[in-house]
């Protein structure tokens, strides 16, 4: 039996990209997948408290698993490796897409080492990068904090580099003269709906139907 194995961290992500990459590799090479197992959960969490714990228990020698890429298997590399050696011992050949990479059960010559160590590799590659990444964001934020600076954006105003900012104060002007916001959004170019937006939220502005003049004019 063959599986195919999708992971994503979040409800909000979608696993569709990663079936259609495992579509379109089986497609090629000619492989069908009898049985997906999919889940929504972060690869930080043991084995125990997520679906591939029952795709390890119902998985037989003989089977193959198609999975996207290393990292849908965990986030860690000693999880990732973990997970690799049980199935390698049980005579599961592994497909991961994104490495190109094949860990045939029934080839145990020098090949199938390298491909192991390769798994090894990417693994532990993997997790440094997201610690590295970790550790930057934390240390910017210490310094910003040390150095006495907001972290994160003022509630109520728009982003420091947000078009809006730079012409909100003269698009008021305009607007409340009796410019339309079609007009505004072509001479900042920017959609009807977020300058629309921008002027009701950070400018105090009651904006008109799309098109509609004002009858009167504002003062600011």
């Amino acid at each position: 039996m063959i599986y195919g194995y999708l992971r994503v961290s979040t409800e909000r992500q979608d696993l569709a990209s990663q079936k259609v990459g495992i579509d379109h590799y089986c497609e090629k090479h000619a492989i069908t997948i009898d049985k997906w197992v999919e889940e929504k959960v972060s690869g930080t969490k043991a084995v125990k408290e997520r679906r591939i714990k029952t795709l390890l228990s119902q998985i037989k020698k003989g089977d193959t698993l198609v999975v996207s890429e290393i990292s849908r298997l965990g986030r860690s590399s000693l999880m990732v490796l973990s997970i690799v050696e049980k199935l390698y011992k049980r005579g599961i050949t592994m497909i991961f897409i994104k490495q190109g990479l094949t860990l045939d059960a029934n080839d145990s010559n020098l090949q199938s080492m390298m491909s192991k160590m390769f798994v090894c590799f990417s693994a532990i590659y993997a997790e440094m990068e997201r610690e590295l990444m970790r550790t930057r964001v934390v240390e910017g934020i210490e310094r910003r904090r040390k150095a006495g600076l907001h972290i994160g954006c003022p509630k109520g105003k728009p982003k420091a580099n947000s078009p809006t900012k730079k012409i909100l104060e003269e698009a008021k002007r305009l607007y409340n003269r009796g410019e339309t916001l079609a007009e505004l959004s072509k001479r900042y170019n920017l959609t009807v709906s977020a300058l629309s937006r921008a002027l009701r939220k950070f400018g105090g502005v009651i904006t008109r139907p799309k098109g509609r003049r004002p009858q009167t004019a504002y003062a600011y």
